[in-house]
């Protein structure tokens, strides 16, 4: 049998009880007026036993969940401080140099800042000619979020954090709300969130997740967390749901910790992103423009004869 199969059923029926207790009895009480299930066998015992079985085997699949979600949660929290700490070490160890480039990054904001200036300007003489230019504003333009210390961001309904594994929602909900007054939906590429039948959040996925049994809890009954597992567990997310607020995953601060756990090809990309990610914060360039750099200085060696004087990195 498909698991979540009733799910719809299940929920309209515990919505229109009090409780579990009560909703065992209507379940039993069914049991009891429409079938056999209690008087089949001559032996009581047999019709407990049954549903021992069924309770304790589903008592342990919640159990194991719960474990595995804790563990998760706690790994990814030791990740963040562990990245923290990298993080605060390695400033520590580049500020002299990180006093020259802001400075150079300064005199660049100036020269753009000029520019613009230079460009916004029109000429007075062609001013009521046909030939006269108006500079037009960008109604598109968008400002981006600074990510929050979990790498995600907020938005009006919900904030959101991330780690290159998993996206973590949290919805606010009203005071007392129960796990059965919230249903949560979530297919490879959208999402669906519902209290009491009326739609919170949806939208399509910034990106494709896993989807089977939707991690989510409501937790103090006041807040419910949902957990996304990400199908492609090598990039960042700007946002959760297109076309909501979006953040600058140039300044995400990536996972440090636990690289030794990872294989040699996936260590090897994480580390690339981490530098090439802290290289475009500072203006520098990142592992690839650094490689055909070299190829060309390595070039240049090999036939000095030749004028290089013109020659671009493309």
């Amino acid at each position: 049998m498909a698991e979540g199969k009733f799910d719809g059923l299940f929920i309209n029926l515990a919505q229109q009880h009090e409780g579990i207790e009560p909703l065992l009895h209507s379940f039993f009480g069914f049991l009891e007026r429409k079938t056999d299930f209690f008087v089949h066998h001559d032996d009581p015992q047999v019709a407990e036993t049954m549903m021992l079985k069924v309770l304790r085997q589903h008592s342990a699949n919640a159990l194991a969940k719960k474990k595995l979600k804790a563990e998760r949660d706690a790994k990814t929290q030791q990740q963040r401080e562990e990245a923290r700490r990298l993080d605060a070490e390695r400033r520590k160890k580049e500020e002299p140099e990180l006093g020259i480039v802001e400075v150079v990054e300064d005199e660049k904001e100036e020269e753009k800042e000029a520019t613009k200036n230079e460009d916004m300007e029109v000429d007075e003489s062609a001013v009521g000619s046909d030939d006269a230019v108006l500079p037009v504003a960008d109604d598109n333009a968008t400002v981006k979020q600074k990510p929050n210390e979990g790498n995600g961001g907020k938005t009006e309904k919900y904030e959101w954090t991330q780690t290159l594994q998993e996206v973590d929602l949290r919805i606010s909900l009203p005071e007392g709300t129960r796990g059965r007054d919230v249903d949560v939906e979530v297919k490879k590429q959208s999402i669906t969130v519902t209290l009491k039948g009326k739609t919170v959040i949806a939208g399509q996925l910034h990106k494709a997740v896993h989807t089977g049994d939707p991690m989510w809890s409501v937790e103090d009954r006041k807040e419910l967390l949902v957990t996304l597992e990400k199908v492609n567990k090598m990039e960042w997310w700007n946002c959760v749901i297109v076309g909501h607020p979006e953040i600058d995953t140039q300044k995400v601060q990536p996972e440090n910790s636990k690289l030794s756990d990872l294989d040699g090809e996936t260590r090897g990309t994480v580390e690339k992103m981490m530098f090439d990610s802290r290289q475009k914060a500072m203006g520098l360039p990142t592992s690839d423009d650094l490689q055909k750099q070299e190829m060309l200085k390595k070039f240049m060696d090999a036939n000095p004869q030749m004028d290089f004087s013109q020659a671009k990195i493309c």
